[in-house]
């Protein structure tokens, strides 16, 4: 069996944008690869793609 996160994972992040939890933001980006990040961007808007790849630390 595969492990798979909760498909609403775009949700918490938009959130944490919106509150400006930017070091929680971090941290929950962290341990994602990049296939989860890129499916996150695909389900945001463009201002806040450009917040979450301002996050990034890779």
């Amino acid at each position: 069996m595969t492990k798979t996160r909760d498909t609403h994972f775009h949700k918490l992040v938009k959130k944490l944008i919106n509150t400006e939890r930017t070091q929680l933001l971090k941290s929950v980006l962290e341990p994602l690869n990049p296939v989860e990040i890129a499916n996150i961007l695909l389900q945001l808007n463009l201002q806040h793609q450009l917040i979450v790849l301002e996050n990034l630390d890779r």
